[in-house]
C-alpha cells in the first residue's frame, strides 16, 4: 500500500516536473498543507479527545461499530490472532489520518467507514469460530447469523428513510443552503454570460465556476491562500496580474467579504470595488459587473430598447 501511494505521488510530481510547474506542485502540497495544518502534534493531541474521536454523523454506522468493537477485543483475547492486530493498526492509523490537518471536518469521519465495515464482517466470522464444535460443525449456527441480521436492520432502519429524500435535501441536511445557493447562482451566472466571457468569485465558493460552466479569470481560484499563509504574497502578486490584463466581466462574492473596513482594504477587494459596478445582490452573494465589458453593452442595449 505505501508502494502503491508513493508510485502514484512520484508519478505526478514527473508529470509537474515535465511541464515546468513543479514549484506550483511543491507549495500547493507542502508549503500551504503545513501552513494549514499548523502544529501536528498538538493536532494528535486534540485527535485523541473524546470530542473528537467521534461524530454525529457516524450514528449510521453505529451497529456496525458496535459489532466490529467486540470482535477486535475477542479477536484480540484470543491468542491476539495476526489479523485483528492488523486491523487495530488500520484504526489507529484512521485516528491518525483525521487528526493531522487539526480540522476535524464532518467529511474526514468518511474514512472512519472501511475499517468500521471490515471489523463487523470479521466479527461475524470469529463468532463463527468461536462456537465450532471439535469436528467442525458450528455448535450455535444461529449466532453469527443473528448478530448480523441485527446489525443490518439497525443499519437499515438508519439508512433507508434517507433514500426517500432529493439530492438537495441531503446537501441541506449536511450543509444548510451553502451549496445549495452556489448551483443556483452558478447556473444564473451561466445565463447571464457568453461562452467565451469569465467571471472571478472572491470567496470560497468556486463551485460557481462549475455551475456556470465559465472560466475563472485567475489561476487562483480560491481566497484563503491570497489572504493567509506564507504564499499570500507571489499568490496576490500573480492574482491581480491576471485580473488586471484579462478583466473578468462579472465579480462576484458575498457580503461578508467585504463588508468590514478591514476587507475593503485587501488589495483585490480595493481593485475590484474601485473597477466594477453593482449589479445585483442575489441570497448571500453580491455580483458586480465591468463598465468597460461585453455585460455592461448588452445591458446598456437593454436598458436603452423601450426608449427607442
Amino acid at each position: 500500500a505505501a508502494a502503491a501511494a508513493a508510485a502514484i505521488l512520484l508519478a505526478v510530481g514527473v508529470y509537474f516536473i515535465a511541464v515546468g510547474r513543479f514549484t506550483d506542485f511543491y507549495n500547493i502540497q507542502v508549503i500551504n498543507n503545513r501552513f494549514y495544518a499548523g502544529n501536528i502534534w498538538a493536532n494528535l493531541l486534540q485527535g485523541f479527545q473524546v470530542n473528537h474521536l467521534f461524530s454525529s454523523s457516524l450514528k449510521v454506522a453505529a451497529p456496525l461499530a458496535v459489532l466490529g468493537a467486540f470482535g477486535l477485543a475477542l479477536g484480540l483475547l484470543r491468542q491476539g490472532r495476526r489479523s485483528w492486530v492488523l486491523l487495530l493498526g488500520l484504526v489507529l492509523g484512521t485516528e491518525i489520518a483525521i487528526a493531522l490537518p487539526g480540522r476535524f471536518y464532518i467529511h474526514y469521519y468518511q474514512l472512519w467507514l472501511p475499517p468500521v465495515a471490515l471489523a463487523a464482517g470479521w466479527t461475524l466470522q470469529e463468532l463463527g469460530d468461536l462456537t465450532k464444535r471439535d469436528e467442525g460443525s458450528l455448535a450455535y449456527p444461529w449466532l453469527p447469523r443473528l448478530a448480523g441480521a441485527a446489525a443490518l436492520l439497525v443499519l437499515l432502519a438508519f439508512e433507508l428513510p434517507l433514500y426517500r429524500l432529493p439530492a438537495e435535501e441531503w446537501s441541506r441536511m449536511k450543509y444548510g443552503d451553502h451549496y445549495l445557493a452556489i448551483q443556483k447562482m452558478g447556473q444564473e451566472l451561466g445565463r447571464l454570460l457568453q461562452p467565451d466571457e469569465t467571471l472571478y468569485q472572491w470567496g470560497i465558493a468556486d463551485g460557481l465556476y462549475f455551475y456556470s460552466q465559465r472560466r475563472p479569470a485567475s489561476g487562483v481560484i480560491y481566497h484563503w491562500p491570497v489572504v493567509f499563509g506564507p504564499l499570500a504574497p507571489s499568490l496576490l502578486e500573480r492574482m491581480l496580474g491576471e485580473l488586471k490584463r484579462s478583466p473578468p466581466e462579472i465579480f462576484i462574492t458575498k457580503w461578508e467579504r467585504i463588508s468590514r473596513p478591514e476587507d475593503k482594504q485587501h488589495p483585490v477587494v480595493a481593485w475590484f470595488l474601485s473597477h466594477y459596478r453593482f449589479y445585483f445582490q442575489r441570497g448571500p452573494f453580491v455580483v458586480y459587473y465591468h463598465p468597460g465589458g461585453k455585460l455592461a453593452a448588452r445591458l446598456a442595449a437593454e436598458t436603452a430598447a423601450p426608449a427607442r
